[in-house]
């Protein structure tokens, strides 16, 4: 279940990676995260920095959340993260090299690129991340965010057929899943089901 009470500092982010109070910082450290991966997956990526500009505006414009942005968990930050830089397609191409090992079922989802990308900033984005829970309890996210390659390859899927006015509440709870699946030191007491 996802609790609309938990609360996320930003600054409790690793590099307060995202939300910082000047956008052109989000926009600066995104293209320093973006020129890792090119390096790391050996070449170039095709960049459009003004939709990084106007992404970095937009996902703090009309956050989705009820009580807004500064009450907002890192999984609802990091959902209207993902979802708005799904929107803007900021990545026109991954480098070759790497584009052609990624498996055909992948490759064959609309804007796959976008959403991986987006997907790994954010996962990335959590590692390191304070829960501020309800109960008063404040818990860290400590261990590697792990997924396995289907669960990639479907999450991608369902992501590129989502919008910021449609998936924010679903992918929400997905990543809150997906931290507690490595993290369950993180997660709320299970209840049993009727």
């Amino acid at each position: 279940m996802c609790d609309e009470d938990d609360t996320h500092k930003g600054d409790d982010v690793p590099l307060r990676f995202l939300y910082n109070d000047d956008p052109g910082a989000d926009e600066e450290l995104i293209l320093a995260f973006l020129d890792g991966l090119a390096s790391k997956w050996g070449g170039d990526m095709a960049v459009d920095t003004l939709a990084i500009s106007s992404l970095c505006v937009q996902i703090q414009t009309d956050f989705p959340h009820r009580d807004g942005l500064e009450k907002a968990s890192v999984f609802k930050k990091m959902a209207n993260f993902i979802l708005w830089f799904a929107d803007k397609s900021p990545i026109a191409a991954l480098p070759s090299g790497l584009d052609k090992q990624l498996p055909e079922v992948l490759r064959g989802i609309r804007n796959y690129q976008n959403v991986l990308v987006a997907l790994l900033i954010a996962l990335d984005g959590m590692m390191g991340a304070e829960l501020h829970r309800r109960d008063q309890q404040v818990v860290t996210v400590t261990k590697p965010i792990q997924l396995s390659g289907h669960s990639i390859i479907d999450i991608i899927d369902a992501i590129s057929k989502a919008s910021p006015s449609t998936g924010f509440n679903l992918l929400t709870v997905l990543l809150e899943q997906i931290v507690y699946k490595t993290n369950p030191h993180c997660q709320y007491d299970l209840i049993e089901l009727p």
